[in-house]
């Protein structure tokens, strides 16, 4: 079963990379190399912090598995289709990269393309959605999203979604540790499921979320604050 991944190139991507290939059979990579820019800051020496603490945690060095790697400038670019072409992946899953444009998803449309999403779609769409709901406050949507993609932003119908499970011990530093288990475990429940021939239950968004940007470094503390108390 070929498996396409699309994402960028970092440590809790390659992390999640390497543990799904223990159940997938073959698995190619796309890297999208291009940074969003943002007209305000979004770097946070509490973000600078979590990375340090993640490091242990997201250690590939018991993994020694290799993958057939494409590194694009754009996740939309022609490589990426004619990679698709060749490869002829039966599920593509999109982690991490900029909004798929219809060409590119036209094109799939006989592929199973599938989104993971650190949020409620149905309340948070965009980026950076647990830093979001950890302004607002809003806790009970700390999930994480697995759905198909449409040819609006976060839009498609929901797969599955996990709570990010609040316990004493969890804090800022292991919130995206936790969310990319999550990850792990709604990939794996669809791959498992469909190279089964099992039903893939879906369901519509019953509301469209607000979008949200990135989210700034002038708010960071405030959501963190909001986290401990």
């Amino acid at each position: 079963m070929k498996v396409l991944v699309l994402t960028t190139k970092t440590k809790h991507h390659d992390y999640f990379i390497h543990r799904i290939s223990k159940s997938v059979e073959e698995i190619s990579i796309i890297y999208e190399t291009k940074k969003n820019k943002f007209k305000f800051n979004t770097n946070h020496i509490l973000l600078k912090k979590r990375n340090k603490f993640e490091e242990k945690y997201f250690n590939l060095k018991s993994y020694n598995k290799k993958f057939n790697n494409l590194f694009v400038s754009n996740v939309n670019s022609k490589k990426t289709i004619d990679k698709i072409k060749k490869y002829k992946p039966l599920i593509i899953i999109v982690f991490g990269t900029s909004i798929l444009k219809k060409r590119l998803i036209n094109f799939c449309k006989k592929i199973q393309l599938i989104n993971l999403h650190g949020g409620d779609p149905q309340n948070y769409r965009g980026l950076d959605s647990h830093l979001w709901c950890l302004y607002h406050k809003d806790f009970s949507n700390l999930v994480t999203t697995l759905h198909y993609i449409d040819k609006g932003i976060d839009t498609g119908d929901i797969i599955e979604t996990i709570n990010i499970t609040r316990q004493p011990k969890r804090n800022f530093n292991n919130l995206r540790i936790n969310n990319v288990e999550n990850c792990i475990n709604l990939f794996l429940n669809f791959y498992k499921k469909f190279i089964r021939n099992q039903k893939i239950n879906r369901k519509k968004q019953f509301k469209k979320g607000r979008y949200y940007s990135a989210f700034p470094s002038i708010l960071i503390e405030d959501a963190v604050k909001n986290l401990k108390k």
